[in-house]
């Protein structure tokens, strides 16, 4: 055979090599974050942080935002916790 031919064979062998081993890689960490525990990530529970886990906002909460004029005597509903106290980051 010709030099040229064999140094091309050897050549296109060590690429195939190269390429098999990152192949190889990329498959074994993608299987690796499969098998991870995705109920940690997705189903993080936190207090909510309008009403700090309460449930309940001072009366017209909502309505004066901008306004410290509320009314401690009653409450309401907490909007963004829909009154349970946590929220869920999904």
């Amino acid at each position: 055979m010709n030099t040229t031919v064999i140094i091309i064979i050897f050549i296109f062998a060590f690429m195939s090599i190269i390429l098999f081993i990152m192949l190889w890689t990329l498959i074994k960490s993608l299987h690796r974050l499969n098998k991870k525990d995705k109920s940690n990530y997705f189903n993080t529970i936190y207090k909510c942080p309008v009403c700090m886990g309460s449930g309940l906002v001072p009366n017209g909460f909502y309505l004066n935002a901008f306004n410290n004029t509320t009314s401690q005597v009653t409450s309401e509903k907490c909007r963004t916790c829909n009154g349970s106290g946590i929220i869920s980051k999904y």
